[in-house]
């Protein structure tokens, strides 16, 4: 299994070689930077196999919309377990025939837990935030909460006898190593594993 460069250091590289692409948000709801990171993945060869992707927190679906632009027949598993952040997701993903949504968080075992909500939905979590973390950025700072289910990758994708490698990317706010202990069979078979 091959890991990226780390995100902060993939991002300075990135916009070293390209200024303006750092800027540019999204076009016809892809994420140009993300496409980007994707495509020069691509020529690289890390995700030659990769049949299947798995996008944990999943958000409104940005990273899904980029897969979907770079690798058209790649299988995506959209994880999102905020249902009002989820109806956004399934009206972003509404045209991509290849995505499979699931209104779920991923971990260690089969759940219900309070997940914290933000004003900033990105920073959603099953852990609560540390005081410096929600000083430094209000919008990190729990509102509310709401019940939601977890359940571990490998039981999920345990019906899918799709062939090929795996990119799991996880961007679940803390909770990484959780999701890694429901994924021990999906890691057997991942090619290119993507923390943020």
């Amino acid at each position: 299994m091959k890991a990226l460069i780390p995100h902060r250091l993939e991002s300075l590289l990135l916009a070293a070689l390209n200024p303006s692409l750092g800027w540019l948000r999204c076009t016809r709801g892809v994420s140009l930077r993300g496409a980007a990171r994707l495509r020069w993945l691509k020529k690289m060869g890390h995700l030659a196999g990769v049949t299947q992707v798995v996008d944990a927190g999943a958000n409104e679906g940005a990273f899904a919309r980029s897969v979907a632009a770079v690798l058209p027949e790649a299988a995506i598993y959209c994880f999102e377990p905020v249902p009002a952040t989820f109806a956004r997701l399934q009206r972003n993903t509404a045209a991509l025939p290849n995505v499979e949504l699931a209104n779920v968080a991923l971990g260690p075992a089969r759940a219900q837990v309070p997940m914290y909500t933000c004003p900033l939905d990105e920073a959603n979590s099953l852990l609560r935030g540390t005081r410096a973390l929600t000083d430094a950025w209000n919008e990190t700072a729990p509102t509310g909460q709401v019940e939601v289910e977890v359940w571990p990758l490998d039981d999920f994708l345990a019906g899918k006898k799709a062939p090929g490698k795996f990119f799991l990317k996880a961007d679940v706010q803390g909770y990484e190593l959780e999701l890694l202990k429901g994924a021990a069979a999906t890691l057997r078979r991942c090619a290119l594993l993507q923390l943020e």
